[in-house]
């Protein structure tokens, strides 16, 4: 059986946020990531996953997080959870939540926020 697919937001450093859909696997978030799997509940229903090791590995700020006024580095995704804490699409509310929340880095004044 083919996993499910979820609508997601994905932020990578230097570019506008895309929201496509991906398989709601472990293994399809890590590829993503391009690594360890790390999140943060950024809202009662969304979470945004990131490499773990990516400040370690010395990857590039990507966004900031105004909720936890902190950045995110590398490539990270921001999904929707269910009650179970299984991931599922964002909504359309959501994802509007999303893009109010998190701030590609790309789109803020150089050198403002750093990892």
């Amino acid at each position: 059986m083919a996993p499910d697919l979820v609508r997601v937001v994905i932020f990578r450093p230097g570019s506008a946020p895309e929201t496509t859909t991906l398989a709601s696997t472990l293994e399809a978030m890590r590829e993503i990531v391009g690594g360890n799997l790390g999140g943060l509940k950024v809202a009662p229903s969304i979470y945004l996953h990131f490499d773990d090791e990516g400040r370690v590995l010395g990857k590039p700020t990507c966004a900031f997080v105004g909720p936890l006024g902190d950045v995110v580095v590398g490539t990270c995704l921001a999904v929707g959870v269910d009650d179970a804490g299984e991931p599922r699409s964002l909504d359309d509310h959501e994802i509007a939540a999303v893009h109010k929340i998190i701030t590609p880095v790309a789109f803020v004044a150089p050198g403002r926020f750093q990892a």
